[in-house]
């Protein structure tokens, strides 16, 4: 049996509080320096609230600058550059990726993202998922639609780095997906509460014990529910209990909720927003021996194609 690290991203999982806080600051004033100086949208609503980069000193002045909102984000997708306006922070030519959001509250909010962004969420992800206790002997199903919502892409990814077998099962139906988890054994799932839920209903109707499935662990994002106690119960395929519910809730990119905390009592992912390289890396992977590619350090640099800096967490 191997004998996996506690953690994914020793350096920052374990960094002491006050360290930790000033490497948060640092990120944050790099980014916001680069979105100033590289985005037309950004620019024009700092200086309207009266906020330059180096105005922002401390945890506090961050309260100073202003909030983003979707229908902010609507109206900017109708300038140029198309499709996604003077918001973009990188040359178009460098967006290698498309997603949207749901949709559900309006119109979506496109997402374009350079390869640096998805290193990023799989990054991101990665230590999401190892917290959750996600190992390289997990095989891994993933039942969503795979479509340009950008849903569990990342949490695709990021299973795929830490060494999992991801099996993708987007385009079977829901009684085509129960069946390969059965066929394959998978042991782990990612999917929205309202859909397990869905999954083990159907289970039953075709004679099979949600109970009896191999799932050890189920990762749920995309809505509200997987950290409410009595959603969690119930997503927990009834009668059994060895399988784990996570919610992986977003701030400016996913993180962890349900997960362990660092030694400084932190989770794992508050260090990690825009800790992108500025260099790619791209089809150059570090194997680590947990079977993923891990940094050893902070990165020095950061670029966002679309910052969403403008929405701080405090």
């Amino acid at each position: 049996m191997v004998d996996y690290p506690i953690y994914w991203n020793p350096v920052i999982e374990t960094l002491p509080r006050e360290k930790l806080r000033a490497l948060q600051l640092k990120k944050f004033k790099r980014i916001f320096a680069w979105t100033y100086d590289h985005s037309r949208f950004h620019r024009a609503l700092y200086d309207q609230a009266g906020v330059r980069p180096e105005d922002i000193r401390t945890f506090e002045d961050i309260r100073a600058v202003p909030k983003v909102e979707k229908s902010m984000m609507r109206d900017i997708q109708r300038k140029d550059p198309f499709p996604y306006g003077d918001a973009l922070c990188v040359p178009l030519e460098e967006v290698t990726e498309f997603r949207q959001t749901s949709g559900t509250t309006g119109q979506p909010v496109y997402q374009p993202d350079t390869w640096q962004d998805w290193e990023w969420w799989a990054e991101c992800w990665s230590c999401i998922l190892w917290s959750q206790g996600y190992r390289p002997s997990d095989r891994v199903f993933l039942p969503f639609g795979y479509n340009i919502f950008v849903a569990f892409w990342a949490g695709h990814y990021a299973a795929e780095k830490i060494g999992c077998e991801v099996v993708p099962g987007g385009i079977l139906d829901t009684k085509a997906r129960i069946l390969k988890i059965q066929e394959l054994r998978a042991t782990a799932m990612m999917a929205t509460p309202t859909y397990v839920l869905g999954m083990a209903d159907t289970a039953r109707k075709m004679g099979i014990d949600p109970a009896a499935l191999t799932i050890r662990r189920i990762t749920c994002a995309g809505e509200p529910g997987a950290g409410i106690p009595s959603t969690k119960s119930a997503c927990r395929m009834p009668g059994a209990p060895r399988s784990s519910i996570m919610p992986a809730r977003r701030k400016s990119g996913p993180g962890p909720s349900s997960a362990r905390s660092s030694p400084s009592g932190c989770t794992s992912m508050k260090a990690c927003s825009w800790s992108r390289s500025k260099t790619s890396t791209r089809g150059r992977s570090s194997k680590n021996p947990a079977g993923g590619a891990r940094w050893s350090s902070p990165p020095s640099t950061a670029r966002p194609s679309l910052a969403s800096v403008s929405i701080p967490k405090m």
